[in-house]
């Protein structure tokens, strides 16, 4: 009998987009790992940016919306 855990549906999900991912370019598993590392780096940069800018932004912002929310009210 299958368990249908977190990480069994996970694992599952994964596998399937990597074959279908193979199957639309024809790549080889290794290079669909590196286009994945490079994704997830890119990732982690740009979360590592916006957090940096986020105080600034806040700051920024929050007078804006309590403007907004004595004209709503």
């Amino acid at each position: 009998m299958i368990e249908f855990t977190l990480q069994n549906v996970s694992a599952g999900l994964l596998s399937i987009g990597a074959v279908a991912e193979y199957w639309r370019t024809r790549r080889g598993p290794l290079v669909l790992l590196a286009v994945a590392v490079t994704h997830a780096r890119a990732f982690c940069v740009c979360l590592r940016w916006l957090i940096r800018r986020a105080p600034g932004d806040w700051r920024a912002a929050y007078p804006q919306a309590v403007q907004f929310v004595k004209e709503q009210g």
